[in-house]
């Protein structure tokens, strides 16, 4: 894919971090974000507030959708998906990675099982513990999330990156030849349902 003339989007782009490395002099980027809170336009980058379910933009519109730890975060999953379907065009990719709900540990507050639980146990497991008052987030399985792209034609990343984290520049989490490394190697082989998350590339099904 020629790098000239690109239209980057970054959904959750939160202060537009992400964006601003992905996107090249010759691209351009934009950020959306439903908080207040988001980055500040420059000259090929910009920011606008708005729901991942309802993307103001118009179809085949992006040559690249950078989905980074959202989906937990909104209120229907699937139809954010099928805006990423809508805006992306006919060649374009998504770069899609997010947490499972049967990691050992919530990710975003530490807490061991919270993400198992349902509605009421959650939020008052964070009540007691002095994390918030509700538990907010939703995120899904390795199946069910997996069902999300069913629209999709689906690159695994995971098993790649945790083989070869030089290559993907993840040696900040997966040091090469350490243990952390080949317990991830054996977890994601043998139980990938318990894998804290996954990463996915997307392309648009031809159908």
């Amino acid at each position: 894919m020629p790098r000239k003339g690109l239209k980057i989007l970054d959904i959750g782009c939160s202060f537009g971090f992400i964006l601003k490395s992905l996107t090249p002099d010759d691209a351009i980027g934009i950020g959306v974000d439903i908080d207040r809170n988001i980055g500040s336009s420059g000259r090929n980058v910009r920011f606008v507030r708005s729901d991942a379910e309802n993307l103001p933009f118009s179809s085949s519109s992006f040559d690249i959708v950078v989905c980074n730890h959202v989906y937990e975060h909104t209120d229907n999953p699937d139809k954010m998906l099928a805006e990423i379907d809508r805006v992306l065009n006919d060649s374009g990719v998504c770069y899609f990675a997010g947490p499972n709900k049967y990691d050992v540990i919530e990710p975003h507050y530490g807490l061991p099982f919270l993400s198992w639980l349902p509605t009421i146990p959650a939020n008052i497991y964070m009540k007691i513990t002095g994390k918030g008052d509700r538990y907010t987030e939703r995120p899904y399985s390795y199946t069910r999330i997996k069902k999300l792209f069913r629209n999709f034609n689906v690159i695994g990343y995971t098993e790649k990156i945790i083989g070869n984290p030089t290559l993907y520049a993840a040696t900040d989490i997966l040091p090469p030849g350490s243990v952390k490394r080949w317990f991830a190697a054996f977890l994601f082989k043998n139980v990938p349902f318990f894998f804290p998350g996954y990463v996915f590339v997307l392309r648009k099904s031809p159908n």
